[in-house]
């Protein structure tokens, strides 16, 4: 595979993977972090304000999801926290195609 193409597929599947992460579920346990519940991994970098939900003291709501709906809602976006969650898949998905490269190689080399 041309590397450059190769390099492309990479980023934009890291970077799906990346948004797709706030879609996992975030637990929250205190009416403090109900004002800014952070969405991303591995570090959040959307922060949603959930405090107008009321809630008792005893019952802190476990959130599915990311709310889309409430895309107003949004309190803080980090930017530095997204390319630094971007690197991490990024590089993770490069060094395993790497290694799966290096067993090709070898695999391939083997049976000659």
């Amino acid at each position: 595979m041309n590397s450059k193409v190769k390099h492309i597929v990479i980023t934009s599947f890291s970077f799906l993977l990346l948004l797709s992460t706030i879609f996992i579920a975030k637990n929250v346990n205190s009416k403090e972090q109900m004002k800014s519940a952070g969405f991303g991994y591995p570090l959040s970098f959307i922060f949603q304000d959930f405090s107008r939900f009321e809630t008792d003291q005893s019952f802190f709501p476990y959130y599915e999801k990311f709310d889309i709906k409430s895309l107003g809602e949004v309190k803080n976006f980090s930017i530095i926290n997204f390319i630094a969650s971007f690197l991490v898949f990024f590089l993770s998905v490069e060094i395993f195609v790497y290694v799966l490269e290096i067993l090709d190689f070898k695999v391939r080399n083997k049976l000659r």
